[in-house]
This record gives C-alpha cells, sequence and structure tokens, in this order.
C-alpha cells in the first residue's frame, strides 16, 4: 500500500478546500516555529482477509471464527520527542455511522518506530448484533493531544445463510412418479428447479444430490453434486447414473445453498418418489392366469377340507 505521505502531492486547490483537509497533508510531526502538526494516517489494510467485489469487504464466513489484524508496517513522519508519547486507536463504527468504538490502542515513544499490530477480535465478529457493513479507521493522537485520523475502510460481516435457518423448499420436478427408464427419454438426467429463499441473491451456489429413503440431518451423508451456480427457479441436472445407484424404492432429492461468504443452508426439504429401473412386468400378464380343473377355477368348500388347493 502506497504511504499516505503522498497525499501531500494533493494540487494546490486541494489544499484549500478546508481548513480540516489541509491539515491532513503535513508530512512532518512539527513545524518551523515548533508547533506539532497532524499527521496523515493510513488507512488500515484489509487485503489480507476480505474477499474481492461485493459487497465491499465481506469477509468469508470461515475467517470469522478467528482474530483477524490490520499492521501499521511504517510511520512516515517524525515520532515524538523524548519523553513524549502519541496514541494510535483502531476503531471500529457501522456503516456510515460516526459511533466509534475502540478494538486496540497502542502508544509509542520509540526512537525507531516499530510495527504496530492490531487485533479485531473473532467475539466482534461473531456477536450476532454485529452484521452487515462496518467501516475501520485508525485515530492518531499526537503527544500534545490533538487528533487525526485515517480514511473509513469498509469490511462486511455475513453469518446468515441462504434462507436463515429455515430450510429451503424442496425441488420442483416435472415428472410424475415412478421414475422409469421412459422418464428420461432420450436424456441421461432429470431436470429439477430450484425454488426461490429469502437473503442473498446473487453469487449464490448450490450442491445437490438424490438419495434412498428420506434425508439425513447431515448433508455429509449425501453423496452431493457441485457446488454450482444457482438463481431463484433456476435448474439442476440429476443424472440418471445417481438414480441407478441409490435403486428402485422410495427415494427423494435434496440440496443445500451457499452464500459467497460461505455460509450453508440447512438441508432443504424434500419429497419421496418411488423409482422403479430396469424391466418391469408386461400389463396385463400374459398370459393370463387360469385354472384347469373342473370346476373351471370356482373354489369350492370341498377343496379346502381334501387339501385340493
Amino acid at each position: 500500500m502506497e504511504g499516505p505521505w503522498l497525499l501531500a502531492l494533493k494540487t494546490e486547490s486541494d489544499n484549500l478546500a478546508g481548513s480540516d483537509k489541509k491539515e491532513q497533508k503535513f508530512a512532518s510531526s512539527e513545524s518551523t516555529s515548533g508547533a506539532a502538526e497532524l499527521l496523515v494516517v493510513q488507512d488500515p489494510d484489509v487485503s489480507g482477509f476480505v474477499m474481492a467485489g461485493n459487497p465491499i469487504g465481506l469477509i468469508p464466513r470461515v475467517k470469522l471464527d478467528t482474530d483477524q489484524k490490520t499492521t501499521i508496517t511504517a510511520w512516515n513522519g517524525s515520532l515524538p520527542p523524548n519523553g513524549r508519547t502519541d496514541t494510535i486507536r483502531l476503531q471500529i463504527a457501522r456503516g456510515g455511522s460516526s459511533e466509534w468504538t475502540t478494538l486496540k490502542e497502542h502508544t509509542f515513544t520509540n526512537a525507531t518506530w516499530v510495527p504496530l499490530n492490531f487485533t479485531i477480535p473473532s467475539t466482534f465478529f461473531l456477536n450476532t448484533e454485529n452484521e452487515g457493513p462496518f467501516d475501520l479507521r485508525y485515530l492518531h493522537e499526537n503527544y500534545l493531544g490533538t487528533p487525526d485520523e485515517s480514511g473509513r475502510v469498509r469490511i462486511h460481516i455475513d453469518k446468515v445463510p441462504p434462507n436463515g435457518a429455515i430450510p429451503p423448499t424442496k425441488m420442483v420436478f416435472t415428472v410424475t412418479p415412478p421414475i422409469t427408464d421412459t422418464t428420461f427419454g432420450t436424456d441421461d438426467f432429470l431436470e429439477a428447479a430450484i425454488p426461490g429463499w429469502t437473503g442473498d441473491a446473487a453469487d449464490v451456489q448450490v450442491a445437490f444430490g438424490w438419495r434412498k429413503g428420506e434425508l439425513p440431518e447431515d448433508p455429509a451423508d449425501i453423496v452431493l453434486i457441485g457446488p454450482q451456480a444457482i438463481s431463484a427457479n433456476g435448474k439442476v441436472r440429476i443424472p440418471k447414473a445417481a438414480f441407478a445407484r441409490e435403486g428402485d424404492g422410495l427415494c427423494c432429492a435434496g440440496y443445500v445453498l451457499l452464500d459467497k461468504a460461505g455460509n450453508i443452508s440447512a438441508l432443504s426439504l424434500y419429497e419421496l418418489m418411488s423409482v422403479a429401473l430396469g424391466l418391469l412386468p408386461p400389463v396385463p400378464l400374459t398370459p393370463a392366469p387360469h385354472a384347469t380343473d373342473a370346476t373351471g377355477g370356482e373354489l369350492l368348500r370341498s377343496d379346502i377340507i381334501d387339501s385340493g388347493v
């Protein structure tokens, strides 16, 4: 990341835009008159734990379980004089809010700069109230108590899977059970639609499968296909080989949805469907069964008593 001192290269018109901005253009801690000047504070670097694209600053779900770190590796201005102390704080606020909370504070008095590590604790990420966009900033306070702040850097916390805690709706098939070889026609798959869900609609994926009997509670117990991109009412193809693998009887299809952050939905609802692949008995049975005794097939009491049947 380029050092913030490069902001001093702004044009003169920028420098005249306002006294609050003009103060942030100085790149030394003291003026020629001996008074302390403000330093331009570099923005927090979150590139090591956020994803590209939208939403801006999205943190992968797996990274929310561990502390994340930002570091000020270099300070490109004068350090405080001997016996004086500067303070830098990492602060966080909801996206666009001015209500800042300090996550970590460092003081420095060294004659030589030492990189400062700031931690965003996993407890903050996992707090159920902390969901959606947040902004980070550094707040620098020099030894005279004069504050200066970095720009705002967006992070986005997403812990809610597609459809929330509710299982997604069952797949929609256009075929009528029983599923036989004829059901497939000339295809080696059957199509099913994935109904719409609540929550994020963009960048959602689906993993799906076919199973004999009812669906288990754990999706890991199903042979899943995918994940692959899906939109509401989009279609997936279940290969005929999956039907053959699970065999005849009552079977069902199920799926899970995954959002961009990696949140996984509950296993979907399902409907049992009968499957009968391979050759079926002819309908009606031929030749038809018939009786060859003198009664023409009539069952008599004497036949039963005399063990005739």
